[in-house]
């Protein structure tokens, strides 16, 4: 089960639904059991099964970037992964169905992005970059659209609670690339640090980073969520957006990377808890 768990990547798995039931909060303005049952099951099991698809497509990477990966290290057989992979999207894709026309929609284009993203897209200097940085806002407009009750104020503010995440997954997308550049290059990608240097990778994180602490700040004045979300976004998220951003302008260095590849899911996990605690009641 430990093998499996990292195969998934729990983390991102529970991130993606932390997103939904916020997109969902959004909507509602209140937490029910119906939409902590249902709302993330989808979304969790599409990014299980787009992870484990990931990995079976980067093994030969994997085993001069992360040798200890469950199927670079063949603690998983492929088969098994490769039978997971069509089981988690089906259900998911399945358990999307009562919710509606556009989340099915939504779920659908995940797939698909997902699909290509991991069999071609990976290998593409930025595109990969922007289809899972895509991937990852998704999520909170699933939510919201997933509940009847959204009105357009409602949906204004899922939508600029996505881009704020579409911002941050670009952020730690291209710190990623950073930080795999070695592998990468020996195993014949093109990314975007192979292509411009990671330098130029690295302060164009840091613009990213500007971008997504000043979508943040937009959207706290922007009247539609409370003081707490302000407070709370001034006192964790925008100082670590900054402070991220002069380090990767001016020590573009891939250790810096990999220190703000796992520090902005930390930031993003602030933000959506900021952006739930602060969001309109019914």
């Amino acid at each position: 089960m430990r093998h499996w768990l990292r195969l998934i990547r729990t983390w991102n798995v529970l991130l993606s639904g932390a997103a939904a039931l916020v997109g969902a909060f959004i909507a509602t303005g209140r937490f029910e059991q119906a939409i902590w049952l249902i709302i993330p099951i989808a979304p969790m099991l599409i990014t299980a099964a787009g992870n484990i698809q990931n990995d079976l497509c980067d093994r030969a990477i994997d085993r001069l970037n992360r040798p200890d990966r469950p199927l670079a290290s063949g603690a998983i057989q492929p088969a098994s992964a490769k039978l997971a992979v069509i089981i988690l999207f089906a259900i998911g894709v399945l358990a999307t169905l009562p919710l509606g026309s556009i989340p099915v929609v939504i779920t659908l284009l995940v797939v698909l992005l997902l699909t290509l993203y991991n069999t071609s897209w990976s290998r593409l200097p930025g595109l990969g970059n922007l289809a899972v940085s895509l991937m990852g806002a998704l999520p909170i407009v699933f939510g919201a659209t997933a509940i009847a009750q959204t009105n357009n104020s409602r949906s204004a503010i899922a939508v600029a609670a996505a881009a704020v995440a579409f911002w941050m997954h670009l952020a730690r997308e291209l710190t990623k690339d950073v930080s795999d550049i070695e592998g990468d290059r020996a195993g014949g990608r093109r990314t975007l640090p192979i292509v411009w240097g990671h330098a130029t990778v690295m302060r164009a994180t840091a613009l990213v980073m500007l971008t997504a602490a000043a979508t943040s700040l937009w959207l706290g004045t922007t009247g539609w969520l409370g003081p707490i979300y302000m407070i709370g976004i001034c006192l964790t998220v925008l100082p670590a957006l900054l402070y991220g951003a002069a380090q990767c302008f001016w020590r573009p260095e891939p250790a810096i990377a990999t220190f703000w590849s796992g520090g902005l899911k930390l930031i993003m996990l602030a933000g959506l808890i900021w952006v739930a605690l602060a969001a309109p009641g019914q």
